[in-house]
């Protein structure tokens, strides 16, 4: 019976042991997949800071489409001052969406205004949106691999049970832009405008 009692311990202690382990690891994804938003969300403004720049050059030569510069100006202050928390992705998502659209009316506009390209604020401002997006290209991507990654991997056995037990959310979305394939061509390009 003593050897019995030993092992029924040994057991219990080593279920208790994998339970903590993989409570830890489950953490140590979700920390992951926070920095990995904290990045995007972070680099989302530090192009919505260059677009509020380019907004201020195009007033100055697009007096007519002021409302319009007015209305995506608001957007994005609105989405600059939105919470950050991972929790309120879906409407960073939709604000990054209606930026997009707004963006891409006040970009057709702009072919009608040859001498903002020879701006030299513009280019510069230019220059500086189109890395912005590039960089707010990769963070999407690393964001979206992450997210995948931890939803992977909190559907594994036996870490699905441990999930489970600490009622873990496995349904975050990923981040997708409506035009999430100009980011690799760029909202804003020279030759556009």
């Amino acid at each position: 019976m003593d050897a019995a009692v030993r092992i029924l311990l040994g057991v219990i202690a080593g279920i208790i042991f994998g339970l903590f382990a993989a409570a830890a690891s489950i953490k140590k994804k979700e920390q992951k997949l926070l920095i990995d938003w904290q990045l995007l969300s972070d680099t989302l403004n530090i192009r919505y800071s260059w677009l509020q720049k380019y907004l201020s050059v195009c007033d100055r030569y697009m007096n007519k489409f002021h409302s319009d510069i007015e209305a995506l100006n608001t957007l994005i202050i609105k989405a600059i001052n939105e919470e950050k928390d991972i929790k309120f992705l879906n409407m960073r998502l939709l604000n990054e969406n209606n930026i997009n659209y707004k963006l891409e009316a006040i970009k057709t506009s702009m072919a009608d205004y040859p001498l903002m390209e020879g701006d030299s604020e513009m280019q510069g401002i230019i220059n500086s949106i189109i890395e912005s997006e590039i960089a707010v290209g990769k963070a999407i991507q690393a964001y979206n691999n992450s997210n995948l990654q931890y939803k992977i991997f909190l559907e594994t056995f036996p870490i699905s049970i441990v999930t489970f037990l600490l009622n873990k959310k496995t349904d975050i979305p990923p981040f997708m832009v409506t035009q999430a394939n100009e980011f690799d061509d760029n909202y804003i390009d020279e030759d556009e405008i």
